[in-house]
């Protein structure tokens, strides 16, 4: 039987659940599965590792996108290549309170018209991470996959990306991406900690990826920055700059293990969402083999482009 090419993806989303979010700090390997996932239809059988978010994000949306796939060298680096230490130090607490304030000033501000039920999203993603197949980043070399996505917003969970140079579409499907499933999302911060549920780590990805693959009516938007602003020990780090050179101000949590950092990255004017990274705070040594170095990039998204549009192939 012909497999539709969009079918994998129907599929991948059907195994994305909030379970598979916990823990991202302690998830190596991620970058073999989602190599997996992308190559082909998932198995029936395979098995649950414990992978990144945005992993699980990226073979999600991957299946179907078309990805451009080439190692890069990192701008993060210094002369002769090194990495160059990314956190050159941490925030507080109450610098993040004071940037989630604006964050959510701003979104409540923001010009915001409602998308009509027979249009689309489209959102336009970058990301880069390590080459190696244990998914572990210890300065290079690393990969930058691209891809760009379609996605119906009258509640129907259909899809549409370019696969091979051709815009394929998906059948309507009751699975939906993380951050449709809890629509609709409450205003109050409190009630929408509730409603995603998990621990401080689950709910700070989470949120992240809310942001990231939708555009918000402007109440909703600014109770996603205060609901952030509960998580405890979430901190602030300013002069970040992102993949593609913008300057960034990040919203980071470190993993119980105290070692790696994952920060969602706003723009230091607007408070948009740009994107979001992994990195190393302290040097760990992974499996007694390796030690990843304080500074060493694990990974980082960027969103290129978002808007709401009236059929799959067009872009803001």
């Amino acid at each position: 039987m012909k497999v539709h090419p969009t079918d994998n993806l129907v599929r991948t989303l059907s195994r994305v659940d909030d379970a598979s979010l916990a823990g991202f700090a302690d998830r190596p390997g991620a970058r073999r599965l989602m190599d997996d996932i992308t190559a082909g239809p998932v198995p029936e059988r395979r098995s649950r590792r414990r992978l990144p978010r945005l992993t699980l994000r990226i073979a999600a949306v991957g299946a179907v996108a078309a990805v451009t796939t080439a190692a890069v060298s990192l701008v993060m680096t210094d002369d002769e290549g090194r990495p160059r230490p990314a956190v050159p130090g941490i925030g507080s607490v109450a610098e993040a309170a004071v940037v989630l304030d604006h964050a959510s000033a701003a979104a409540k501000s923001r010009p915001y018209t409602a998308p009509g039920p027979q249009q689309w999203l489209y959102t336009k993603f970058k990301m880069t991470a390590p080459a190696h197949p244990s998914g572990i980043a210890t300065g290079g070399p690393y990969t930058t996959k691209s891809w760009e996505l379609w996605r119906r917003v009258d509640g129907k969970n259909q899809y549409a990306a370019y696969e091979n140079g051709k815009l394929g579409k998906s059948p309507a499907t009751r699975e939906a991406p993380l951050a449709a499933r809890f629509d609709p999302l409450p205003t109050d911060p409190d009630a929408l900690l509730r409603k995603i549920g998990g621990g401080n780590d689950l709910a700070f990805h989470t949120l992240g990826t809310i942001l990231a693959e939708s555009l918000h009516p402007p109440a909703t938007e600014a109770a996603i920055f205060q609901a952030i602003k509960l998580i405890p020990h979430v901190t602030a780090t300013a002069g970040v700059v992102d993949a593609d050179g913008r300057p960034a101000v990040s919203l980071g949590l470190t993993d119980p293990a105290g070692w790696l950092r994952s920060e969602i990255l706003l723009d230091p004017k607007t408070y948009r969402y740009l994107g979001e990274r992994s990195i190393t705070v302290q040097d760990h040594r992974v499996d007694g083999k390796v030690t990843v170095k304080r500074g060493t990039l694990q990974f980082i998204q960027v969103r290129e482009a978002v808007g709401v549009v009236g059929e799959p192939g067009e872009r803001p």
